[in-house]
């Protein structure tokens, strides 16, 4: 066989970068014949990635050695006249350290730096573009020693390096399935989250996937009016559907609690996603929605129906990095804001956080890519240039250590009818509460459960225009809450903004 030397193209590792910046608690209200000089001024979220030398993240592959032994290829390679190339690699970075360049298995680091008030996470998601002629030839890997396996088959080893940790870019890593809520039902529906079913086996999420699309699949949801009882006025249930859906090899069947003839009783519903295998159906995933009980049974309008889109992601092998980069701890002081500097990173009292720009020594965290491919003469068909085959994108947001809500009874309850009124923060870190579900607790050894807008358990909604979230309840204690030794505490069970519950105690007889 004709033996000819190929060569693999990737663009550098620059993409879409988004910045987050973080707010600072305000000063809270103030009484008396005080001045405030305002709030304390917004963090500062500021990241640099040097853009790489152009040809640093270029891929070079040569199965056949022909750098090294053939004549032809010296006369081919100008470029790489006088050069170091690694033994024992035939997939080649150029990496520049301080002018000295060298070719080999990893590339030139690029060098990220956290000049922020804050610690941040940087997450980047790079993956392998099939749109790109001849990337479907390429047989992805997870490691390098499963090169050795390959037959008949153009094999590459691709990763991103990030400090000691290798990330493959790998065909048998899943990306983000997405759940979107019509802005028509997202009072009703609060929250969602997706799961795939335990033990289930990368070729069915594949296919599901395949069959969601990055368009996505619809389900229809229908919310009717509430009916009211003898003698009143208000609407005292209400009824929600869920629809089941058909298309090729896969399914989509809600629960028995969804049908549109329950009365809502619950509010949690299960959605679950199935995929034909051979005659079987088999169920991959479940999507479980959150409802706001409440707000369902107190309807009355007009019956609104929306569609709810589930969407699969593009399919391409793809890595996912995420990274926290601490902060410089005295790199910031709070000062009187020079003019010109950007308003929405000054207090209302006129002040800023201003960097000494003295400082060298940022924290740090370099990021680069790592190669190898097997030798098969599969690469002998693989096109000489895969130009932007590789695309990343960066996002940089401030980091919060997390932290669990904080719960606070403002108004004790102790005896049975006594309403109990507590406030609570959602916590900290990118994971937060989003609203209250259900109360728990221990009683006559049993577990008992009170869901929001059951009766005893009312959230308050936001006052405030703009403010997405309750931040408070008001719960009915019943006599059994308090009954001889049963502790006076329950579990604010919150619905988290990424489709998570957590439970948080709290001592309703006890003011915080």
């Amino acid at each position: 066989m004709k033996r000819v030397f190929k060569k693999l193209i990737a663009i550098a590792l620059t993409g879409a970068m988004s910045l987050s910046l973080g707010v600072s608690a305000m000063a809270a209200s103030l009484n008396g014949n005080v001045n405030s000089e305002g709030g304390l001024p917004p963090d500062v979220v500021s990241f640099t990635a040097p853009a790489p030398e152009s040809g640093s993240f270029d891929l070079i592959v040569d199965p056949h050695d022909l750098i090294r032994t053939s004549a032809a290829a010296e006369k081919a390679k100008t470029a790489y006249s006088g050069k170091s190339f690694a033994e024992g690699a035939y997939a080649f970075f150029q990496k520049n350290e301080d002018g000295d360049i060298t070719y080999g298995k990893e590339s030139t680091a690029m060098k990220v730096t956290n000049k922020s008030s804050i610690p941040v996470t940087v997450k980047l998601d790079a993956h392998i573009d099939r749109t790109v002629q001849g990337t479907e030839k390429l047989t992805l890997v997870d490691t390098e020693a499963e090169l050795a396996t390959l037959t008949k088959k153009a094999g590459l080893y691709l990763a991103v390096k990030s400090g000691d940790t290798q990330t493959p870019i790998s065909q048998n890593a899943f990306g983000d399935i997405t759940v979107t809520i019509p802005a028509n039902l997202q009072s009703y529906i609060i929250g969602s989250k997706f799961e795939w079913v335990d033990g289930v086996s990368n070729a069915l999420k594949k296919a599901l996937n395949t069959a969601l699309t990055t368009t996505g699949k619809d389900f229809a949801v229908t919310l009717t009016p509430g009916t009211a009882a003898q003698g009143q006025t208000a609407a005292v249930d209400g009824k929600i559907g869920i629809a089941d859906a058909t298309w090729t090899n896969t399914t989509g069947s809600s629960d028995a609690a969804t049908k549109l003839a329950d009365t809502v009783t619950n509010n949690t519903r299960i959605l679950t996603l199935s995929v034909m295998d051979g005659s079987k159906a088999v169920n991959v995933a479940k999507v479980t929605f959150y409802f706001d009980m409440a707000a369902v049974k107190a309807f009355t309008g007009t019956a609104p129906t929306g569609n709810v889109t589930i969407a699969g992601w593009n399919g391409d092998p793809f890595a996912k990095v995420v990274t926290n980069i601490e902060n410089h701890a005295t790199a910031y002081s709070i000062q009187e804001a020079p003019a010109n500097h950007t308003a929405a990173l000054v207090s209302s009292g006129g002040y800023a956080r201003i960097l000494d720009t003295s400082i060298e020594d940022f924290p740090e965290q370099e990021f680069s890519l790592v190669a190898a491919i097997n030798r098969d003469d599969a690469w002998d068909s693989v096109n000489t240039s895969l130009s932007a085959a590789i695309k990343t994108v960066w996002t940089v947001t401030g980091y919060y250590a997390p932290a669990d809500p904080i719960v606070t009874v403002t108004t004790p309850a102790v005896k049975n009818a006594e309403v109990a009124h507590v406030t609570y923060t959602v916590g900290k870190g990118e994971v937060l509460a989003k609203d209250v579900l259900a109360i728990t607790y221990e009683a006559d050894g049993k577990t008992t459960t009170m869901e929001a807008g059951a009766g005893s358990l009312t959230v308050e909604r936001a006052t405030q225009a703009g403010d997405p979230d309750p931040r408070a309840f008001d719960l009915t204690v019943a006599t059994k809450m308090l009954a001889e030794g049963v502790p006076e505490t329950a579990k604010v069970v919150f619905l988290m903004n990424d489709g998570s519950t957590k439970a948080v105690s709290f001592n309703f007889t006890q003011e915080g």
